[in-house]
Parts: structure tokens; sequence; C-alpha cells
């Protein structure tokens, strides 16, 4: 599985997703129940996908955790600094050849 941040440069300004309808609900909520048949409730949710800036092709979208001060940032990275046995994928979108990362958060903590 690889990110792709040329398709994620394809998503709406936040600004212009409009807020959820009728229709999106029936949509999650058939979501939901796909999710309960496989018992994967408390692993998986919905996200809005959305972009605020565009992401150079070698840079993909990291969380990074300072755990003293219980803040999250998610920030732009070029892919590769971080080694990836120290990431995990925790968001994905569906692309045309199956889930494509868009997110990655460090999983091993550095004091």
């Amino acid at each position: 599985m690889t990110t792709d941040s040329n398709q994620q440069n394809t998503f709406a300004e936040l600004s212009d997703v409009s807020p959820l309808d009728e229709g999106d609900i029936r949509c999650m909520n058939e979501i939901f129940e796909v999710l309960a048949k496989h018992q994967k409730t408390k692993r998986f949710g919905v996200s809005l996908l959305h972009k605020h800036f565009d992401l150079a092709p070698d840079e993909e979208i990291v969380e990074v955790t300072d755990v003293a001060a219980r803040k999250m940032t998610k920030v732009p990275m070029k892919k590769g600094v971080i080694p990836e046995v120290e990431m995990r994928g925790t968001s994905w979108y569906l692309g045309a050849d199956g889930p494509v990362i868009g997110d990655k958060c460090r999983s091993k903590w550095h004091a």
C-alpha cells in the first residue's frame, strides 16, 4: 500500500466542501452496517476527504505527537524521513486499485 500525494491534491479545499446531508448519512449508515458485520466498528471509521494545501510528489502527511504536551500535529514530510518501520498508516481513502494511505503516524516514540 502506498501514499499518493497527487491523488490527495485532487481533494476539495475544506472551505469548498458542503456540510453533511441526508444522502451522506444514509451512506455512512450502510458503511457502519458493513463494519458491524465484520466486527470492525472499533477499528475503522469515516472521515471527510479534503485538503488545506497541495503536497509535493515526494511528500506525505505525518501525524507527530508530543505526548508530554498532549499535542498532535499533522505535517507534510519528505517521504522516507522517518524509517518506514516506525510508521503506521492511520487513514486511508479508496483508490481505483484499493486502499491508499492518506496519513501516517509514528509507531515508535522517542524522548
